[in-house]
């Protein structure tokens, strides 16, 4: 996250976000259960209701592979932004186990972001 900050990769809408939830840390972990996004993070537990979802991008950097160069963004409501980087335990379980089940994510964008070696914005899923 630090990459994207210095790389201003944000969207403007996720400048505006009050909340920008990271989950970066071995004892950090998000997970889907009962329509609930369910989130340890900074020493504090979240819970989202997954209809507020409204919209999931992936950011990619130019700075791979030495360090994290993906990153899960989920946008709840108006002012929160999660983040979650690949490299993380929860990246791939969340993004295809438990989101790709309930929301109609775009496989094909996913794909273009996994091969991106360029700083981009990938719009997986839009409400």
């Amino acid at each position: 996250l630090i990459l994207m900050k210095k790389r201003n990769l944000q969207s403007t809408e996720m400048k505006n976000m009050v909340n920008k939830i990271r989950v970066e840390s071995k004892s950090d972990f998000v997970l889907l259960e009962d329509e609930n996004i369910k989130m340890f993070a900074d020493n504090k537990e979240y819970s989202f209701d997954v209809s507020d979802i409204w919209r999931v991008l992936i950011i990619t950097t130019d700075q791979g592979p030495l360090y994290d160069d993906m990153c899960l963004v989920v946008e709840v409501g108006k002012e929160t932004a999660i983040f979650v980087m690949s490299e993380h335990l929860s990246y791939e379980t969340f993004l295809f186990e438990q989101l790709g089940k309930i929301l109609k994510l775009d496989y094909n964008e996913i794909i273009q972001a996994s091969m991106s070696t360029d700083n981009k914005i990938f719009v997986i899923y839009e409400k």
